[in-house]
């Protein structure tokens, strides 16, 4: 555990059909060598029926990778605890000061360009309400008509978490934005001060970062996913979601 409160369990998603920016995943690895480190891929995903599985199908078939990564990232921090850093990030600076309290932890998109807006969820101790209570929204909402998705921001990433944290106000502490998004994806939007900057987010979606496969290689592996994924919703019975945490 960091102190009491989030366990030392280092996670990476990197799901889809390119290639996986591993220089800058295996620098959160390198600055932390005593954390657990797991990268949470095809394979991981592929290995389970997920309580969001309907949802999780949706968006891989939709090519909407993002919507998967945050839905699995929210399953996965309730189930384990720990940190996901994003994949397309470098690190710059240890973080196990920061995650000393049983909680939820994430950072501002950019308070000036899109004040209120967050990243999904960083970090959290295991069994975390908050995130039960995220997780049965989004069943609730989409789980019997995933087709009602939106755009991942909207339905389930940032724009939904900032809804959710200031209705429902959920135990979580949000960094700055200068801590792990120094540099807002339009380049004139930098962080000049001194506080500290543990990561340096390289927006890789935004600015089209990522390695391609040959065609034929992504679409074998975007058939795969999704013959796999289709497979365990008809015939993995639904997974309950264990009730969470309560501190004394």
């Amino acid at each position: 555990m960091t102190g009491s409160g989030v366990p030392k369990i280092m996670g990476q998603i990197w799901i889809g059909d390119r290639k996986a920016p591993e220089p800058w995943m295996k620098s959160w690895k390198a600055s932390h060598p005593s954390w657990e480190y797991v990268v949470y891929d095809n394979t991981f995903l592929t290995s389970r029926r997920w309580f969001n599985h309907s949802l999780i199908l949706e968006y891989f078939k939709r090519r909407e990778f993002a919507g998967v990564s945050d839905l699995i990232r929210y399953e996965i921090l309730y189930e384990r605890g720990g940190f996901i850093p994003e994949a397309d990030s470098v690190c710059l600076r240890p973080v196990d000061e920061l995650f000393s309290e049983p909680k939820l932890y994430t950072v501002y998109e950019n308070e000036e360009r899109r004040p209120g807006f967050v990243h999904p969820f960083l970090a959290s101790n295991p069994g975390n309400p908050g995130l039960h209570m995220a997780i049965n929204i989004l069943n609730s909402r989409y789980g019997a008509k995933p087709e009602k998705l939106d755009t991942p921001f909207r339905s389930v990433g940032n724009r939904f978490l900032e809804r959710f944290i200031r209705n429902r106000k959920p135990d979580v502490t949000v960094f700055p934005s200068f801590m792990f998004n120094p540099v807002f994806h339009k380049e004139k939007f930098r962080y000049v001060g001194d506080g500290p900057v543990y990561a340096n987010h390289k927006w890789g979606t935004t600015h089209s970062k990522y390695e391609e496969y040959e065609e034929a290689e992504r679409r074998s592996i975007f058939e795969a996913v999704v013959t796999k994924l289709e497979q365990l919703l008809t015939s993995e019975p639904k997974p309950k979601l264990a009730p969470p945490h309560i501190l004394h």
